[in-house]
């Protein structure tokens, strides 16, 4: 076995970790997905760092909390002068090559990847810019779709993920020695990110049939129905316009069927290209991991989509597997982050540390030499779906919610999985939240990220309208290039 691990990474688009297999749902069926947790490591309790696209993924890239990146939504520049896991692995020796999504806006489209396989899917330009000075309008476009789940021949997500696919299996096979370009002994970082399970439900009938609307599980029933909702919640079942729609018990169901037929969809993509690895004799060498950008609530808390605090939307899959080099079966416990995997896949590949960044390497916990891990994860909120920012802190067994202008939200994860009773305010766990509180003030100024995203909010709107007056500007949008002159025998 080489030094120098081959890394494949296989990223998702809103996948929670709790509509996986091997994180304990047992109506989904993703079994290769549960075949490398099998065979590798499984961190169970990891995060994004805020539940928004965009944002998540420039954090993710860079190491950096969203905050202080002042990425705030899926409008916001992600500035190319920002080192990132992939300038690291280039810089290092690795050859970095993307297919699919990535969701970078601004005219810097690789941030350190040197090739894209295919342009991007959503705006790199402002255009996806919200306005906190409008009023909130729901966005009945989404939930609308909720009454309309079911099975689909094709779809413009199936269109782009199948393109997706198609690039990452040609590019594994040149990996493999046909038709490879460079130099053999180079080390490569192959990133191949999907849109599914992304919203709208729709999936073709060959995943839908994997499920009879009698084995869907429905959402936990709220142990408190009239409860008054805690203010973050409103602002986002206004923003969703979840409170201008009704949906009956078969729109839940099938909903939850085409996201989980979505995922399963996901998961057989996941075991063609752990398969191609396989047959180009890449498999000992090469590390893969399976990940996503945020989750989905999926009608938990009454609540779809991402946006949320609750361990739905906020909890991701974060699998790494490569048999003879990590442990078998091994599931890690203590919190992690996406922030962490840059500087673990630099521990992983051998190369120095990144200074200057938020995430630490968890590297030590896939060995079993870390027993001193910070145990932490941090997660902002900063775009449409609240009024205000928000930030949660997950510590050990508890998970904090600092909203700003509304109470606070603290939750006892191992009596309370679903996240149903505040014990913000007790005198049972008032050290404990003392102390999550001022972590969570550490770094976090909420009036003045307020301030500042209004103003930033502001500049990209102005910019985004003059760009779209007069002639067309030129184009951020990545368009890939193959150079057919040096493909097969020419």
């Amino acid at each position: 076995m080489g030094d120098r691990p081959n890394v494949l990474m296989v990223m998702a688009d809103q996948l929670t970790a709790l509509a996986l297999g091997c994180y304990g749902n047992g109506v989904v069926k993703t079994p290769h997905i549960d075949r490398l947790a099998e065979r590798g490591v499984v961190f169970e309790n990891c995060y994004n760092n805020i539940s928004i696209c965009a944002p998540s993924r420039a954090s993710m890239c860079s190491g950096r909390l969203p905050v202080r990146l002042q990425n705030f939504d899926n409008g916001t520049e992600f500035p190319a002068h920002i080192p990132t896991l992939m300038h690291h692995l280039r810089h290092g020796g690795y050859e970095t090559v993307l297919s699919g999504k990535m969701h970078f806006v601004g005219p810097d489209q690789y941030h350190g990847f040197e090739r894209r396989l295919t342009t991007d899917i959503y705006p790199s330009m402002f255009k996806w810019t919200k306005d906190w000075s409008a009023p909130v309008r729901g966005a009945l476009g989404m939930v609308g779709h909720l009454k309309e789940a079911g099975i689909r021949p094709w779809t413009k997500q199936l269109m782009y993920d199948e393109e997706v696919h198609y690039r990452a299996l040609e590019q594994i096979r040149a990996y493999g020695g046909y038709n490879h370009r460079g130099r053999e002994d180079r080390p490569w970082f192959l990133c191949v990110s999907y849109t599914h399970p992304h919203d709208p439900p729709f999936m073709k009938e060959e995943f839908w049939n994997l499920y009879t609307e009698d084995e869907i599980d429905m959402p936990l029933e709220n142990p408190h129905p009239d409860e008054v909702l805690h203010p973050a919640d409103q602002w986002l079942m206004t923003y969703l316009g979840l409170d201008q729609i009704e949906l009956s018990e078969q729109d839940v169901r099938l909903s939850r069927l085409g996201y989980y037929a979505m995922t399963s969809y996901f998961d057989a993509k996941v075991g063609e290209l752990v398969d191609m690895l396989e047959q180009m004799d890449l498999s000992e060498n090469t590390i893969v991991m399976v990940t996503s950008d945020h989750g989905d609530m999926v009608g938990e808390h009454d609540l779809w989509f991402k946006r949320s605090y609750y361990e739905w939307s906020s909890r991701v899959p974060w699998v790494v597997s490569c048999p003879g080099r990590y442990s078998e079966g091994k599931r890690i416990s203590e919190s992690t982050s996406l922030i962490d995997l840059f500087p673990t896949v630099l521990d992983m590949a051998g190369l120095p540390a990144a200074e200057g960044i938020d995430g630490h390497s968890a590297f030590g916990l896939l060995t079993g030499e870390d027993p001193d891990w910070k145990d932490e994860a941090i997660i902002d909120f900063t775009s449409a779906g609240a009024l205000h920012p928000w930030r949660a802190v997950r510590q050990g067994r508890y998970k904090y919610v600092n909203v700003h202008t509304a109470g606070p939200l603290l939750f006892d994860l191992k009596e309370d999985p679903g996240e149903w009773h505040n014990l913000a305010g007790q005198a049972a766990v008032a050290d404990v939240e003392a102390q999550l509180k001022a972590r969570s003030e550490e770094g976090w100024d909420p009036e003045a990220i307020e301030a500042e995203e209004y103003r930033a909010q502001q500049e990209r709107l102005f910019v985004q309208a003059a760009n779209e007056a007069g002639e067309a500007p030129v184009s951020w949008n990545c368009q890939p290039f193959f150079d057919a002159s040096k493909q097969y025998s020419r």
